[in-house]
């Protein structure tokens, strides 16, 4: 089967090619002329760029201003008072910081002061208050008293401070 498709190759290409006598009575090709042609503008090389291969930049992060509570008064004075009175105070303040603020705890400097803290965090620019309940229960005279403020990514805590003088009561 294999000779017989070679030997059928064989007179395809037989039949295919001209006779020789045809190819010697044909006229020799004349000569073309070639135009020259402009070479097309050659480019300014460009300049070698350095390329640093030490590793994935990241972009700087603007640097943020940490979170902070302004408060308009860092102290309040009650004045006088009448002995076993409840005294309440708002101490009002802004997150000056671009960060939002998150106060961890209020903290009194006995049991007779508490605070309570705002529990969510007061974005920047935003307003809030911290509560102040004074009981005057079994004090008398000059009172100081003060809350410790605590916020997350600080390490001293901030003194709000509490003043009054207790009376005794006037017995009937």
């Amino acid at each position: 089967m294999r000779i017989f498709k070679v030997i059928i190759s064989f007179f395809f290409l037989l039949s295919c090619s001209p006779p020789p006598e045809v190819v010697a009575d044909q006229p020799a090709p004349e000569p073309v002329e070639k135009e020259e042609v402009a070479a097309p503008p050659v480019a300014e090389p460009k300049p070698v760029v350095a390329i640093d291969s030490s590793g994935p930049k990241r972009a700087k992060k603007p640097s943020l201003r940490p979170a902070f509570p302004q408060f308009d008064s860092l102290a309040h004075d009650f004045g006088e008072v009448i002995q076993d009175s409840v005294l309440r105070h708002r101490f009002h303040f802004e997150n000056t910081g671009e960060r939002p603020l998150e106060i961890e705890s209020v903290q009194g400097s006995c049991g007779c002061i508490q605070g309570s803290q705002p529990f969510l965090p007061i974005g920047p620019g935003e307003k809030s208050y911290i509560d102040v309940r004074f009981d005057s229960r079994g004090r008398q005279g000059a009172e100081y008293k003060y809350l410790l403020v605590n916020w997350k990514g600080n390490e001293e805590p901030l003194k709000l401070e509490v003043r009054a003088k207790v009376l005794l009561k006037e017995k009937k």
